[in-house]
């Protein structure tokens, strides 16, 4: 029998594979969007795995503390090989708001298992490092599903291109195998307080602030990586399968953004990273819409530029994270995280809904704006934790 050692390996996969499945959102956008499916529609499909998300966090957290985080994976990874073998066979677009939540409910499972196990496996030295390493694998996950599905789109099996999930579904058993060979700590006992009145104790104070934080920065994540295709589509005029094939590069720069900064955090203060990364997004969106709003017929390096944006917005959140998990209770920490799940849910869908609008109205020429709103926002609230944390 293999001996069975804690690593973080089998965690990366879990984040790959729900990856994909999440981020195949901007496919179904391009897919869908061509079938007369308008983009307020689309725009609200965000939501029907996202409330899911956050209503299974709130009812799972105890559930996941009782029976373990490695069992919840084995569970979490199972129902995603399932979702994934059935949708080819029911793929019309009333099916698709099922098959999200669906898929909500089990990434939900997985992200506090997940991050269950980092925290309580990884000293508070290296979990930056740890944490950075597997959501770099999230943005990997985003890369490969829109270069993969991209090149189905394009291909003459383009009619089969949702089989590309089978694919997705043997990634899930390679991975429940490979989290048999590890020897993860793991903590059984349930929260003292029920989920409720523990996800409302975290309503106040830096730990309020905390969760907005993130939820500001999935909306903003959210607002290019579902939506990003769209806008090459609809101001380059590029087919769909090299909008998601080039749309996939942020992706890929975000998971080198993630990797990097898990390697050299630990030699800046983690504020004046954030603080760095945030201001060269600034500018890069600032360009975009200076690019297209007055040289529209000279902007199409935009399609290069745009990427760049994944290696600065991608490492707020692990860094953000980490510092607030590597401090906070052991007692406490699943119900944070259970909370960190549904304010990222929220952000999540509220992102898409907040970019349909750009695109129901035919002003996705001002869709840099959009981000840099958020991007805003987002800033003045880090600003904000920074101050409450050192008071405290």
């Amino acid at each position: 029998m293999a001996l069975k050692k804690t690593t973080h390996y089998p965690l990366i996969l879990v984040f790959l594979i729900f990856s994909m499945l999440l981020n195949c959102m901007g496919i179904i956008i391009i897919q869908f969007s061509e079938q007369n499916i308008s983009y307020g529609g689309l725009g609200l499909l965000e939501a029907f795995k996202d409330l899911p998300i956050a209503v299974s966090s709130l009812v799972l957290v105890n559930v996941i503390a009782r029976v373990g985080a490695k069992w919840s994976l084995y569970f979490a990874l199972g129902f995603a090989a399932l979702c994934c073998l059935v949708i080819p066979f029911v793929g019309e677009f009333w099916f698709m708001k099922i098959w999200f939540a669906l898929i909500g409910v089990g990434f939900a499972v997985g992200k506090m298992a997940t991050f269950s196990l980092l925290r309580f496996n990884f000293k508070s030295s290296a979990l930056a490092s740890v944490m950075n390493q597997v959501e770099a694998s999230f943005m990997f996950g985003i890369f490969f599903v829109n270069i993969g599905f991209g090149w189905l789109i394009s291909s003459s099996l383009s009619e089969y291109w949702m089989f590309g999930f089978w694919g997705i579904a043997a990634l899930c058993l390679l991975t429940m195998y490979l989290l048999r060979t590890t020897g993860y700590r793991q903590v059984h006992e349930p929260p003292t307080a029920t989920a409720l009145t523990g996800f409302l104790g975290l309503l106040k104070g830096p730990t309020l602030v905390f969760l907005l934080i993130m939820m500001l920065i999935v909306f903003t994540e959210q607002c290019l990586n579902s939506w990003l295709p769209a806008f090459y589509r609809a101001n380059f005029s590029v087919s769909s399968g090299f909008a998601l094939q080039s749309s996939a590069f942020l992706a890929l720069f975000s998971f080198v953004g993630r990797y990097l900064t898990s390697k050299i955090i630990h030699r800046f203060h983690w504020f004046t990273y954030v603080r760095f990364c945030m201001a060269v997004v600034a500018l890069v969106l600032l360009l975009m819409f200076f690019s297209l709003h007055y040289f529209p017929n000279n902007s199409s390096y935009l399609v290069f530029l745009i990427p760049s944006i994944g290696l600065f917005l991608s490492p707020l959140y692990p860094v953000v994270n980490s510092r607030m998990l590597s401090g906070y209770d052991e007692k406490k920490v699943g119900v944070l995280i259970s909370g960190l799940v549904i304010f990222s849910s929220l952000g999540s869908s509220l992102g898409s809904i907040y970019i349909s609008v750009a695109f129901h109205w035919n002003i996705s020429e001002f869709y840099p704006l959009f981000v840099l709103g958020s991007l805003t926002l987002l800033f003045i609230l880090t600003l904000h934790f920074k101050k409450i944390i050192i008071s405290n």
